[in-house]
């Protein structure tokens, strides 16, 4: 496994929470969730110290650990910083053993330049209703400058996306549960789970960041700001739950991790 690519970078308005990291045996990207909270210096803190603990974890980690196995040992770090603040994170993990990939969360996975973005449907309720709250606006004759410095559909779905987490880790049959790594056990019928076929040449695996995931980074970075240039609301054919704010680089922080197998 060779690495061929591995970036990373924040959104603009603040640290960058994801990370990657490769090892011989494993390579992972890991997305921490953005804090929502009063005091968000405190959190966001928190949260760069999870995720710089889960690169640890797969640093220390056997080659030869059992993929789902290593779900559990991410769990434990994670509980382990289970304080006040509670921070958490998505993670697309690669056993080179196992030739297996599992994504926790959300996440893109491309394999020999065919990608799929695993994500969970409740985003894609909230994102929706967002999506009417800032049309209707734009119907009204309000500006796009003026609801990216005002979003008043992120403002409509606030109370949705704090009940979130509630919906972590729920081991039962639901449309709108996913998995997570917030301390708490992550139930096997939450996770994706991708074997990579052992002819594959590259595997790619990428944060939410990235509306599209091309072959190269180069080409996925032209496609966000592109994408970004052409619906910087984030109401458009990759809607989001939150416009591109003022000052932001990009709506999210974004991670690009390429390698030859």
């Amino acid at each position: 496994m060779r690495l061929v690519t591995g970036f990373s970078r924040g959104n603009g308005r603040g640290p960058n929470l994801d990370r990657w990291v490769v090892t011989d045996g494993w390579a992972a990207v890991f997305d921490g969730v953005t804090p929502r909270g009063t005091d968000l210096d405190v959190t966001t803190a928190a949260t760069v110290a999870l995720v710089d603990d889960l690169v640890r974890a797969v640093e220390a980690a056997a080659a030869d650990l059992e993929p789902l196995a290593m779900v559990e040992r991410l769990t434990e770090t994670t509980a382990a910083h289970q304080g006040a603040q509670r921070p958490s994170a998505a993670a697309v993990v690669f056993s080179l053993t196992a030739r297996r990939v599992v994504v926790v969360g959300d996440g893109w996975v491309g394999v020999d330049g065919a990608a799929r973005f695993y994500d969970h449907r409740f985003e894609s309720v909230v994102t929706e209703a967002r999506r009417a709250v800032t049309q209707a606006a734009l119907a009204a004759g309000r500006s796009v400058d003026e609801l990216r410095r005002d979003d008043p559909g992120r403002r409509a779905v606030h109370d949705l996306l704090v009940g979130e987490a509630e919906l972590r880790n729920v081991d039962a049959d639901g449309p709108y549960f996913y998995s997570c790594l917030d301390g708490r056990p992550v139930p096997r019928r939450h996770l994706a789970v991708v074997d990579v076929p052992a002819g594959a040449r590259s595997l790619c695996l990428a944060s939410d960041g990235y509306p599209v995931l091309a072959e190269t980074w180069q080409e996925s970075e032209r496609a966000l700001f592109a994408d970004i240039e052409a619906d910087p609301l984030r109401i458009g054919r990759h809607a989001g739950t939150k416009a591109l704010a003022p000052g932001a680089e990009t709506f999210d922080d974004r991670t690009f991790l390429l390698l030859e197998l």
